[in-house]
Parts: C-alpha cells; structure tokens; sequence
C-alpha cells in the first residue's frame, strides 16, 4: 500500500507486434537503446533511436509472449 502509483495510460499510442521467429525481438533490440530481450511479463522502459542513434522517443515495452 505504500509506495505505489496508478497510472492511467490509456490515451498512450500501444502496437502490438508479433512474429513466429525473433525477427521482432531482433528490431526491437536494434531500434531500443536498452535490453528488450527479458522474461515474459517484463516491462523494460526504453528510448527509440534513430539511425544517427539519435533519441527519438522514450517508450515501455511489455513481454507478453513467447515465439510461436
């Protein structure tokens, strides 16, 4: 009960991005200047960069699931 926040994000652009290989995973860790590849059901904050590596947005990026 302590230390905790609700945030409400709904207004927020969200993608779903699906791929039956790691074709994602692998544009995901080449556009995001943190580590993308964590367990599922992590949330890892992030900023896109551009191919200059400029900063081009910060962003969350939810594990839902594993390649099919």
């Amino acid at each position: 009960r302590k230390g905790v926040a609700v945030i409400d994000m709904t207004s927020f652009t969200k993608y779903e991005l699906k791929s039956a290989d790691r074709s994602v995973l692998d544009f995901l860790q080449m556009l995001c200047a943190n580590n993308i590849d964590k367990p599922l059901g992590s949330v890892v904050h992030t900023g896109m960069l551009n191919e200059q590596g400029g900063y081009e947005n910060d962003c969350s990026v939810v594990r839902l699931g594993e390649f099919q």
